[in-house]
C-alpha cells in the first residue's frame, strides 16, 4: 500500500526555490531571488548564467535577502542590455546613494574610444539633491562618435519611500528608437511614469554587464538589503508587470516582508 502527499502549488512555491514566472516566460534571461544562503542566491532560475560575487555579501539577519554595498559587495550578472527591455529590481529603501540595478559608470565622457555608455538602471535617493527613486535610461544622436549623453530618468512616482520600507522598481525601455522613451513602475505604489527624450535621440546602449547592488562607480555606500531582480529582453505589458508584483508580494509575505 502506498502514501501519496498532496502539495499544492502556493505550498510548493512557499517552500522551495522552483520559481515559475506568473507571465509568458519569453525572453526572461535572469531571475535571481535572494535568501538562504549565498550559495543558494547566485542561482539564475531562468536556466541562464548565474551571477558573480564581487566582495563579501552577507544574507540579512532575518535570512532574506543579501547585503550589498555600492562598489565593494556586489553581484554582476551575465547580461548585457537588449535592444528591448524590462528590468525589475526589489529592494529596501534607505537615504544614501546607491543603484541597485545599474550598469552606470558615470557621465559619458564624449570619448568614442571609451566604453562609457550609460545604460539603464534604477537610482536610489542620488548624490546631487534629487531624492528619491529613479528610474534612467542615457540618450544620445545614435550616430555623432564621442558625443556625449543625456540621462533621461523618469518623473519621480514616489518621490521619498520611507528608509526602511520595501520598493519593487521597473524599468522598461527600447533602443534604436527616435525619441527614446522611458517608462518606470512604482510596483508597490501601483504607479508608473513615462518620459521621451528630445527628438532624435536614441537610447544610449552598452556593452555592460548589468550589476545588481552597485552602478560602474567606484564611490562606496553602506549596505542595503536587496531581495532580487529580474532582467527580461522583451517589454513587458502593463498587466504583465501588475502580476510579477502580486507574484512577488505573495513571495515575500510568506517570509515575513511585506513589499
Amino acid at each position: 500500500m502506498g502514501a501519496v502527499i498532496h502539495s499544492s502549488g502556493n505550498s510548493l512555491r512557499a517552500n522551495s526555490k522552483r520559481i515559475i514566472p506568473p507571465v509568458d516566460p519569453t525572453g526572461f534571461k535572469g531571475i535571481f531571488l535572494f535568501g538562504d544562503s549565498v550559495a543558494q542566491s547566485v542561482r539564475n532560475y531562468a536556466g541562464g548564467a548565474d551571477l558573480v560575487v564581487t566582495g563579501n555579501p552577507v544574507i540579512a539577519s532575518d535570512g532574506q535577502g543579501l547585503m550589498l554595498r555600492e562598489a565593494v559587495d556586489y553581484l554582476t550578472t551575465g547580461f548585457t542590455q537588449d535592444v528591448n527591455s524590462t528590468i525589475i529590481v526589489m529592494f529596501q529603501a534607505q537615504a544614501q546613494a546607491t543603484f541597485p540595478l545599474s550598469t552606470y559608470p558615470g557621465p559619458r565622457l564624449g570619448d568614442a574610444t571609451k566604453n562609457d555608455a550609460v545604460g539603464s538602471g534604477v537610482q536610489m535617493f542620488n548624490s546631487a539633491g534629487n531624492v528619491g527613486v529613479h528610474g534612467f535610461i542615457g540618450t544620445w544622436d545614435g550616430a555623432t562618435a564621442g558625443s556625449a549623453s543625456t540621462l533621461l530618468t523618469s518623473p519621480v512616482p514616489s518621490a521619498a519611500p520611507p528608509a526602511g520600507s520595501y520598493r519593487m522598481f521597473g524599468v522598461r525601455s527600447v533602443a534604436g528608437v527616435a525619441p527614446a522613451t522611458v517608462t518606470v513602475d512604482d510596483l508597490t505604489a501601483g504607479t508608473k511614469s513615462s518620459r521621451s527624450a528630445a527628438a532624435g535621440q536614441v537610447l544610449d546602449r552598452t556593452t555592460r554587464t548589468y550589476r545588481i547592488g552597485s552602478s560602474y562607480q567606484t564611490t562606496a555606500q553602506p549596505a542595503v538589503k536587496t531581495l532580487g531582480a529580474f532582467i527580461i529582453s522583451r517589454i513587458l505589458t502593463d498587466g504583465e508587470m501588475a502580476t510579477m508584483y502580486q507574484w512577488m508580494k505573495g513571495y515575500w509575505a510568506r517570509r515575513g516582508i511585506a513589499i
